[in-house]
C-alpha cells in the first residue's frame, strides 16, 4: 500500500493501518484520554510469544491512543502476519508475529515498563537470545 499510514501522522491517508482508538475510549478529541495501565491479553497457543512467556495470558502496561485498524487485518494475514496476543475483550490486537520469521514480534504494550537490569523483561531476553543464535547460525531471513 503506497499511501498507507498512521492516523497519528497523516489522518488523510488511505488506508489508515493504525488509527485513533476514540471509538473505544469514548472521546472524539485527543485530550488526555489514553489507554493507560495494565491490560490482560490471551496468547495464542504455539506462538513465539506464548513460548517466551510460558503462559496463556499476560498482563502488560500500556500508554497509547492508537491501535491496529482491524478493517485491514485480513490483508496482513494474507502476507503471513498472525495476531498472537488479543486483549481479553477480543477487540484489540496486542501482539503480532510474522509467520516463518525467526523473530518478528510487535507488541502494543510497553515491555520496558516491567524491565530492570536485574530482572529484564522476557521479551528482551528472548530477543537477545535470538540475536545470539542468529550470530552463531546465520540464516537468510
Amino acid at each position: 500500500w503506497e499511501n498507507a499510514h498512521s492516523e497519528e501522522m497523516n489522518e488523510e491517508a488511505s488506508p489508515l493501518v493504525v488509527h485513533y482508538m476514540n471509538h473505544k475510549l469514548g472521546e472524539e478529541s485527543m485530550g488526555s484520554e489514553m489507554r493507560l495501565g495494565a491490560y490482560t491479553a490471551k496468547l495464542k497457543k504455539g506462538s513465539k510469544i506464548q513460548e517466551i512467556y510460558n503462559a496463556d495470558t499476560i498482563s502488560e502496561r500500556h500508554r497509547h491512543r492508537y491501535e491496529i485498524n482491524l478493517n485491514d487485518w485480513e490483508a496482513f494475514e494474507e502476507k503471513g502476519f498472525k495476531a498472537t496476543g488479543i486483549h481479553e475483550d477480543g477487540e484489540i490486537i496486542e501482539v503480532v508475529e510474522l509467520q516463518d520469521h525467526p523473530f518478528y514480534i510487535g507488541v502494543q504494550y510497553h515491555a520496558e515498563y516491567k524491565s530492570t537490569i536485574k530482572n529484564p523483561h522476557p521479551l528482551f531476553k528472548a530477543f537477545v537470545a535470538a540475536v545470539m543464535e542468529f550470530k552463531e547460525n546465520p540464516k537468510e531471513v
